[in-house]
């Protein structure tokens, strides 16, 4: 951590107490904007927990997000 952050922290403790460094989600929620259903995730999920790329004729051997696309 660096000082101007823990300085920071410290303000706010010391404004609002320990209430005031609770964190908070950001960004989207989940499930905002999904391409696939629930059962088409757990079907990619299945394969992917399962299978190396090459056994799908994909190329490589580790799965990536540019994989994974290609799969789905």
């Amino acid at each position: 951590m660096s000082l101007k952050a823990v300085d920071i922290w410290w303000t706010k403790w010391q404004a609002g107490g320990r209430e005031v460094l609770v964190m908070r989600p950001h960004g989207k929620p989940v499930a905002v904007n999904q391409a696939l259903g629930e059962v088409e995730q757990a079907t990619v999920r299945q394969v992917v927990l399962g299978h190396i790329p090459s056994d799908l004729g994909l190329s490589g051997h580790l799965w990536s997000r540019r994989l994974i696309g290609e799969l789905i």
